[in-house]
C-alpha cells in the first residue's frame, strides 16, 4: 500500500469546505513528498540536507551586487 494515491473526494455546493480539503491536501502533499526526496537523496549516498532552503542571507547577495539585472539602481 504505498503507492496508493487514486482517491478522490468530490464536494459540490460548498466552496468554503472544498477550499479546507484542498488546503490541506496540498499541506499533506507537499510535507510528504519533501520527506520522500529527502529519503531518496539519503537512500543513494547523498546528504538530505541539501534540500532544504539557506537560510543565510547568502543567496540574496548576487541580486543586490552592482551590475545585477535585478540590482536596484542607484
Amino acid at each position: 500500500m504505498l503507492h496508493n494515491d487514486e482517491n478522490l473526494l468530490l464536494i459540490r455546493g460548498n466552496t468554503r469546505v472544498a477550499d479546507i480539503y484542498l488546503t490541506e491536501f496540498d499541506r499533506l502533499w507537499r510535507h510528504f513528498y519533501f520527506r520522500d526526496i529527502a529519503n531518496e537523496i539519503e537512500a543513494s549516498g547523498g546528504e538530505a540536507e541539501k534540500p532544504f532552503l539557506d537560510e543565510t542571507p547568502g543567496w540574496t547577495d548576487p541580486y543586490f551586487a552592482q551590475g545585477h539585472h535585478e540590482a536596484p539602481s542607484a
